[in-house]
């Protein structure tokens, strides 16, 4: 397959001690798989919720299955959220997971879309030592 080529930008954090930029960038470059496999793990369970709604909703083999999942699943509008409450209200009608099985389900979908979210969206910086982002909220630097 034939590799993307972007220009990709980041932020050196420079002291009056000085810097090993090298370490610097090798920083970023960790970061940056991180990121990708955070993308990528946020997009499995995401697949995974489409699955289940498209299962409650048709079953196995029912013949909207497929537009269903083109028209609302993988439009511009259904974001995660959206999922994530189909998701809680097929729980709730099937009295899948009740009490603290149910918040510590909730709870898990909430910090798959905050931290996607901060790596898909966030502002990566480094030093020679550490690796950081800060979110567009201007959240406080977070170490990954």
């Amino acid at each position: 397959m034939k590799q993307i080529k972007a220009i990709i930008t980041g932020v050196a954090h420079v002291s009056t001690s000085g810097i090993n930029l090298t370490e610097a960038v090798n920083l970023a470059h960790e970061a940056r798989r991180n990121r990708l496999k955070v993308i990528e793990g946020a997009l499995t369970i995401e697949n995974q919720l489409e699955t289940i709604i498209q299962h409650y909703f048709f079953g196995t083999s029912h013949e909207k299955r497929a537009v269903f999942k083109s028209i609302v699943l993988d439009s511009d509008w259904c974001f995660f959220a959206a999922k994530r409450k189909l998701i809680t209200y097929i729980i709730d009608e099937q009295n899948l997971l009740e009490g603290r099985a149910k918040n510590d389900f909730d709870k898990l979908m909430r910090d798959v879309m905050s931290i996607r979210n901060a790596f898909a969206h966030g502002k990566f910086s480094s030093d020679d030592s550490e690796f950081g982002f800060r979110t567009l909220k201007g959240n406080p630097e977070t170490k990954s």
